[in-house]
This record gives C-alpha cells, sequence and structure tokens, in this order.
C-alpha cells in the first residue's frame, strides 16, 4: 500500500514538473493580436540595410494568409519569450546569403515592436528573435540555413506567458500537485 502511494506521489510530481515546463515553451497568440495589423510602407530599408547577404525581394503578407499561418500551433517559444500579445506586420524576404556571416535584417521601424519570428525550416516552427534598438533581428551565421533563403517575418510585441497572460499551461502544471493534499487521506484508517 505504501509503495503504491509513494509510486503515485512520485508520477503526480513528475506530471506537474513535465506540465509546467511544457507551458514555459508553448507558444500563444492572443485572440485580438491582429487588431493592429498593417502593411509596412518602407520595404526598401529591409534591401538597403540588411548585412551578410542580398535582399532580392521584399513584399508584404496580406493579413489573411498572415493569420492563417501564425497561429499558437505553429509557434516554438522559448524561456524569454512565448506570448504574442500583437502582430503588427508581416513581410515575406527572399534573401541570399554569405557564408560565414551572421545575417543581420534591418526591418522596419515599428512602435512597439520587440520580436520579429521566423520559421525555422527543420521543426517547421516560428522561432522568435528579438528586435534591437536599431530595428535589426541578427541570425548566426551556422543557423541562417535553418530560416533562408525566402521566408516570412511576423514582426510583433511579444511577451512571455506570465508577463502576457497565457493559455493556462501553469494551472496545468499546478493541478496534479494539488492532488498531493489528498494523500494522508489514504493513511486515515477507520
Amino acid at each position: 500500500m505504501k509503495r503504491t502511494l509513494l509510486f503515485l506521489a512520485t508520477m503526480v510530481i513528475a506530471l506537474s514538473f513535465a506540465a509546467v515546463g511544457f507551458a514555459a515553451q508553448v507558444g500563444h497568440v492572443d485572440d485580438d493580436a491582429f487588431d493592429d495589423y498593417t502593411e509596412v510602407a518602407d520595404l526598401d530599408t529591409v534591401s538597403s540595410d540588411t548585412t551578410g547577404g542580398t535582399v532580392s525581394s521584399v513584399v508584404n503578407v496580406p493579413m489573411t494568409d498572415a493569420q492563417d499561418e501564425f497561429t499558437a500551433d505553429a509557434l516554438e517559444g522559448t524561456d524569454d519569450v512565448n506570448n504574442v500579445d500583437q502582430v503588427m506586420a508581416a513581410i515575406e524576404v527572399d534573401i541570399t546569403h554569405t557564408p560565414g556571416q551572421d545575417l543581420v535584417i534591418q526591418l522596419p521601424a515599428i512602435e512597439g515592436a520587440n520580436y520579429a519570428w521566423l520559421k525555422n525550416k527543420n521543426t517547421n516552427k516560428f522561432d522568435p528573435f528579438e528586435i534591437n534598438a536599431d530595428n535589426k533581428i541578427t541570425i548566426p551565421a551556422d543557423q541562417v540555413g535553418n530560416y533562408f533563403t525566402a521566408n516570412k517575418i511576423f514582426i510583433t510585441k511579444s511577451s512571455k506567458v506570465d508577463e502576457g497572460g497565457g493559455g493556462g499551461g501553469c494551472s496545468l502544471g499546478f493541478a496534479p500537485m494539488a492532488l498531493l493534499l489528498g494523500l494522508p487521506l489514504f493513511f486515515l484508517r477507520k
């Protein structure tokens, strides 16, 4: 009996930690994330100020296409970011990478944008790249092949789930731990 209870308690704890870990990595797109979606007016900035490769084309992605492709299921969150509060714009870029160089992509200046998401060709999930103060993202030379020659770049305001109000994965992780509170009841005898 005690071994069974110990086994059950161990399983509950293991499931709790697994669920909390999963909740931290899973992506979330807010319901109203596309409310302020706009097309980028100055696409020439991307072509002229990108280094580590040659930009051959840049076009806007229509909002309906962006909404179909950029969903929570398609996001690969990280410990730093996994919640998309707002999708501000999306562009499709075709770049020929210069081998051995980091690819630094100049993005259009959009107020409040802090992360750009690109689809990883190997995982088929979108990965976040932090937008620096100069409105640029950097892809290390050894990772460029995972994202280019052609890819869509989703320019967003993103955050951590615990800051931006995520999808409830954390409560999934802590619910099994609450079951441990009832464990002493098994030791009571009539």
